[in-house]
């Protein structure tokens, strides 16, 4: 193999180095994989649904509390994303252990409502009895309310945060279907998830409850480890990369130039900017969540609805950028576009909220002004990833 050859393998590790099937079977395990994707979508905001429920029970219902469970469960899909992206390439059967992580949400999300019981018999051990309704005014409550939800929801959402990088081992085959193909899985995976958060707030919650929703959440999640272990039977494992070709990528091969004469080193500045980013489109959520409120109710069938316009938003946004971000420079333009977006959009939520969505309209007719209003911020927020991604590869 040449030199050059061989940089152009060490700048590209994301790429998977497996053997490639015959057209009919990629194609075939590849619609396997998304259909995968979308019902573990799915099954995730039936839990998150059902869990924001279940920890206002025992926690009580203050923004605190509310916002210490959401900052549980994103530190959780982040942890998971972040460990399985340091061993990924040591695995030959991706699809097979996604499925296995699958298995783990559904296991774990069973033991979830007995973690809160036995949370709630510590508290009233060692901080005293809560009052009726609880609340979170307390500094010692507030530091136990934050502890528990990372321990409860660590291993749920930790084997969530990891399905990602275990489809991407796999759907990435060439350093132009890194973009492509990552915004394709995100957007599939949030179609999903709107569609669990429509099904939780508006069936599934009032049909049958906390529970019964926790377990067609878990029902799902077997099923998709059913596939996913079906489908990894009839894919060759991949060849684990040798030490060559760890090694770090040639500089020369890893500049992003920009038009105006800058040049960056490395692409990693991309990280601590999708930090900043991912923080304050958090905001942003818990904000219109407020916002929408006022107008919509307090109802869980309401915020299902909001939830579900975010969401929506995000999966337009992400599948558009996944077209878009073939290369580095498009992508980086894309990035720029996308962040100044969010910012002229979520000013005019702020501003025309009121005026837009009249408050005599009532739910259903203010649902479809709500998801018009959120729409165009929350197409740049789907955008950013795709693009990020395929600047940082």
């Amino acid at each position: 193999m040449s030199r050059k050859r061989r940089n152009k393998d060490r700048a590209n590790p994301i790429v998977n180095e497996a053997p490639s099937p015959s057209p009919d079977s990629s194609a075939g395990v590849l619609l396997g994989v998304i259909v995968c994707f979308v019902l573990s979508g799915f099954a995730a905001l039936l839990y998150q649904t059902a869990w924001m429920r279940q920890f206002s029970v025992v926690f009580g219902t203050s923004e605190l509390a509310v916002t210490t469970v959401l900052s549980a469960y994103m530190a959780g899909l982040a942890l998971g994303a972040a460990i399985a992206g340091r061993f990924v390439d040591r695995i030959t059967r991706p699809v097979l252990v996604y499925g296995l992580l699958e298995a783990g949400v559904a296991l774990s999300a069973l033991a979830v409502p007995l973690l809160l019981a036995l949370a709630n018999v510590l508290y009233v051990g060692t901080l005293g009895s809560q009052p009726e309704p609880p609340d979170a005014s307390g500094m010692g409550q507030s530091l136990f309310y934050l502890i528990v939800a990372f321990i409860v929801l660590a291993i749920p959402t930790g084997c969530m945060g990891a399905t990602l990088p275990m489809l991407t081992k796999y759907v990435v085959r060439s350093k132009e279907q890194i973009g492509p193909r990552v915004g394709m899985l995100y957007a599939f995976n949030t179609v999903g998830a709107v569609g669990g958060t429509v099904t939780a707030g508006f069936v599934l919650v009032p049909a049958l409850g906390l529970t019964g929703t926790v377990w067609v959440g878990v029902f799902v999640n077997f099923i998709v480890f059913v596939i996913a272990a079906m489908l990894a039977r009839s894919m060759a494992p991949a060849r684990i990369p040798d030490a060559e070709r760890t090694e770090a990528p040639a500089v020369e091969e890893n500049l992003v130039t920009v038009r105006s004469g800058f040049v960056f080193t490395g692409s990693f500045w991309i990280l601590p900017l999708m930090l900043i980013s991912g923080a304050n489109t958090f905001t942003y959520e818990v904000l219109w969540t407020r916002l929408l409120g006022h107008i919509l109710g307090g109802s869980i069938a309401a915020f299902s609805t909001m939830l579900a316009s975010f969401l929506g938003g995000i999966a337009i946004g992400s599948a558009i950028a996944a077209k878009l971000s073939k290369n580095a420079q498009v992508a980086l333009t894309g990035f720029v576009i996308a962040q100044g977006g969010i910012a002229v959009t979520s000013l005019i939520i702020y501003e025309f909220l009121y005026i837009l969505i009249p408050e005599n309209a009532g739910l259903r007719g203010n649902v479809p002004l709500a998801m018009a209003v959120l729409l165009p911020a929350t197409l740049f927020v789907g955008a950013t990833f795709p693009f990020a991604v395929r600047i940082l590869a």
